[in-house]
């Protein structure tokens, strides 16, 4: 996983990558690859018990967000984009290099060599992964350089082709083309935390959970709150 540069990006200083992840040719698309023993990789069972095994024994700083410890019951909910992001960055990798050295302590070399299909599905699986892992991490960076900027550029462009190969009926999603445009972002802005507007969507959240009682003068004052806090900043 690529470790970010400590040099700040200035716009101008480098072309930006041009390239569109939206459109790859096919022929750049292997064929030979058999996906429908891709149930067989999913997160579930033991693999997701192992995983929640990971998340507990595994110790983060304290100022981190935390992956809920029973992540995958329906008691805890849907995951948020933080939590996400620390999941892929952290837990999987863990996740992944402990299945891949159980596999080899347990299994002869017949065995392995009967996996055949199986085997080159989980490693070419394996490569999606960890594109969008190293990608996850240049993009959370607090700091960035134009190097970063390319190297994300390639890794999300990997990433984008895994995907229309491992998973053909998977249709993109908005967020996708916004991280098509991450490079262009670090040019003009720096790291994605100097235009992120957490803070503001935290604070819409408190006001959004403030009780009016149905009374039209308490959603006005909410308006005007919200108002004073724009010219404020």
């Amino acid at each position: 996983m690529p470790t970010p540069n400590t040099e700040h990006p200035s716009s101008g200083s480098a072309e930006i990558p041009s390239f569109d992840a939206d459109y790859i040719p096919t022929s750049e698309i292997p064929s030979e690859l058999d996906i429908t023993a891709l149930s067989d990789h999913q997160i579930k069972g033991e693999a997701l018990e192992h995983l929640r095994q990971i998340i507990s024994e595994t110790i983060i700083p304290s100022s981190w967000t935390r992956v809920p410890r029973k992540m995958g019951s329906p008691s805890h909910g849907s995951l948020k984009a933080a939590e996400w992001a620390l999941l892929y960055k952290v837990y999987i990798p863990f996740l992944m290099l402990s299945q891949q050295m159980s596999l080899d302590a347990h299994q002869s070399a017949n065995t392995q060599r009967k996996m055949g299909q199986s085997e080159e599905l989980a490693n070419e699986l394996a490569k999606n992964t960890f594109h969008l892992i190293s990608a996850i991490n240049i993009a959370t960076s607090w700091t960035v350089s134009i190097d970063d900027a390319t190297a994300f550029a390639e890794h999300w462009k990997k990433f984008r082709l895994s995907n229309q190969h491992l998973f053909p009926k998977q249709k993109s999603k908005p967020n996708h083309h916004f991280a098509d445009h991450i490079p262009e972002l670090f040019q003009r802005w720096g790291p994605a935390q100097a235009s992120a507007t957490w803070g503001y969507e935290r604070l819409i959240g408190v006001f959004a959970k403030m009780p009016t009682n149905n009374k039209i003068c308490m959603s006005i004052n909410k308006i005007n709150i919200f108002t004073l806090i724009k010219h404020l900043n």
